[in-house]
C-alpha cells in the first residue's frame, strides 16, 4: 500500500497534470485554468499542513469519516451503502474511492481541486454562450479566484460537485433555450439530475427549466391558435407537462425535499423548512421565522435576501462571522451588476432561460437556509451563474499596463526632450 501522503500527493500532481491537458486544450483560458488549480492547490495544502480553512471542520471532518466508516470493510460493503440522493452520497463516492486506495485526506481534496478547475472551465463556456470569448474570459477569472469557490474546492465537500453539474446544467439549458435539440436536452437533465444528488435542492432548478419549456409552449400555443392554427408540438409539449403534474397529485409520489403534492401544500412542512435547527450566534435572528402561512409573503424574500448578503452588520454577534461578511459584499456587487444588465439578460434567450432557473433556486434555497453558516456554502452554490449574468459589466482584471507615452510628448522632438 501506498502511504496516505504519497497518495495524497500523487493525486495532486496527477490534477495538475489533468489542468495542465485542459490548459492546452483551451488556448482563450490557459492561464485562468493554471491559476484556477494553483490557488486550491495552495488551499488544500494549506488546510491539509497548516490550518483548517474556515468552513473545514465540520461537515468536511463529518464527510471523511463517513467514508472512511463505509470503506474500511472493502468495496461490496462500500457498495451497499448506497444512499440515493442524499447529504451523504458525496461521502459514499469518497468511501468508493477509499476501498479502491486508501484512507488519504490529501487524495479527496486533490480530486475536489480537479472538479473546481473544471467548474471554472465549465463556467467559462456558459459565459461564452451567452456573451462571447471577452466577456467570458472576465468571468473565468472571478470564478477562479472567488474567495468561497476556491475554498469548497480545496475541501472533501459535496459544493464543488454541485456547482460543477449545475454549470453542465445551465450550458444544456441555455443551449436549448437557443435551439433546441436532444443534446441540449440531455445535457441539461443530466446536469441537473446530477447535481440533485449532491443536493437534493437542485431538483427545483430542473423544475424551473420544464416550467420554463412549458409556459413558452402555451404561448406559441395560444399564438396559434389566436390565428386560428393548432400547432402540434405545442400542444404535446403542454399535454405532456399537465400529465406529468397531475401524475404528481394522484399517484403520490415523492418529489426529494418537495415531498408528495399533498405536503407541497401543507403549512407545517414549509414552517418546518423555515425553523433553523443551529443554535448559538450563527442562527438567523427570531423575527424572519414566520409565525403562519400568511407571513411567507415576506419571509420568502427576506429569507433569499439573508441567503445572498447575511450577515448584516448587525447580525455579527461572533468574530467568526466577519468573514460572511465580506462574503456577502461580493455577492452584493454580482447582484448589482446582474440588476444593470437585467436587459440584456432578459432580451436573450439563453440568459433569461439561466435566470429563470437561477431565481427559484436562490428562494428555495432562503427558505431551508437558518443559519449564516449554511447560507456561506449554498450561495457559493450559484456564485458561477451569477458570475455569468454578471458578465457585461464586470470590470476587467489588469494584472500590467505598459507605460504609452501621451500624444503630446510624443510629438516632442528627442532633441528637445534630452534637454
Amino acid at each position: 500500500m501506498i502511504a496516505p501522503e504519497v497518495l495524497g500527493w500523487l493525486s495532486l500532481a496527477s490534477a495538475g497534470f489533468g489542468s495542465f491537458f485542459l490548459a492546452l486544450k483551451n488556448s482563450w483560458v490557459w492561464d485562468v485554468v493554471l491559476v484556477a488549480f494553483g490557488v486550491r492547490a495552495l488551499a488544500a495544502l494549506f488546510h491539509f499542513y497548516v490550518a483548517p480553512l474556515p468552513d473545514g471542520t465540520a461537515d468536511a471532518i463529518s464527510f471523511e469519516a463517513q467514508a472512511w466508516e463505509w470503506a474500511r470493510a472493502g468495496l461490496w460493503s462500500a457498495l451497499s451503502a448506497f444512499p440515493g440522493i442524499d447529504s451523504y452520497f458525496y461521502a459514499w463516492c469518497a468511501a468508493l474511492i477509499y476501498a479502491l486506495t486508501d484512507r488519504s485526506l490529501l487524495l479527496l481534496q486533490s480530486i475536489n481541486v480537479f472538479a473546481g478547475v473544471l467548474g471554472v472551465l465549465v463556467t467559462w463556456m456558459v459565459a461564452r454562450e451567452l456573451w462571447g470569448e471577452r466577456a467570458a474570459r472576465k468571468v473565468a477569472w472571478v470564478m477562479a479566484l472567488f474567495p468561497m469557490v476556491v475554498q469548497y474546492g480545496a475541501l472533501p465537500m459535496r459544493e464543488v460537485w454541485f456547482v460543477l453539474f449545475f454549470m453542465v446544467g445551465a450550458l444544456g439549458a441555455i443551449r436549448w433555450a437557443r435551439g433546441g435539440g436532444a443534446t441540449a436536452m440531455g445535457l441539461t437533465v443530466g446536469g441537473f439530475v446530477a447535481a440533485t444528488f449532491f443536493h437534493g435542492g437542485a431538483i427545483v432548478g430542473l423544475l424551473g427549466f420544464f416550467g420554463v419549456l412549458g409556459a413558452g409552449a402555451f404561448r406559441r400555443w395560444w399564438a396559434g391558435v389566436a390565428r386560428g392554427r393548432l400547432r402540434v408540438v405545442a400542444s404535446l409539449a403542454i399535454l405532456g407537462v399537465l400529465g406529468l403534474a397531475v401524475a404528481y397529485v394522484v399517484t403520490g409520489v415523492s418529489i426529494h425535499k418537495l415531498g408528495t403534492a399533498e405536503q407541497m401544500v401543507s403549512t407545517e412542512r414549509w414552517m418546518f423548512y423555515f425553523e433553523s435547527r443551529v443554535v448559538g450566534g450563527a442562527r438567523y435572528p427570531e423575527w424572519t421565522q414566520p409565525q403562519g402561512a400568511t407571513d411567507f409573503i415576506w419571509a420568502v424574500p427576506l429569507r433569499a435576501a439573508y441567503l445572498l448578503f447575511a450577515p448584516f452588520p448587525w447580525d455579527l454577534r461572533e468574530p467568526a462571522l466577519v468573514i460572511g461578511l465580506i462574503d456577502a459584499l461580493f455577492y452584493l456587487a454580482l447582484v448589482v451588476l446582474v440588476w444593470r444588465g437585467r436587459r440584456a439578460i432578459w432580451n436573450d434567450p439563453g440568459g433569461r432561460m439561466l435566470f429563470l432557473i437561477l431565481v427559484p433556486l436562490i428562494f428555495a434555497y432562503g427558505v431551508g437556509t437558518g443559519n449564516f453558516g449554511t447560507g456561506l456554502r449554498h450561495r457559493a452554490k450559484f456564485a458561477g451563474a451569477l458570475i455569468a449574468l454578471a458578465a457585461p459589466h464586470l470590470p476587467r482584471l489588469i494584472w500590467w499596463r505598459r507605460s504609452v507615452p501621451s500624444s503630446r510628448s510624443a510629438a516632442v522632438p528627442r532633441e528637445l526632450a534630452a534637454r
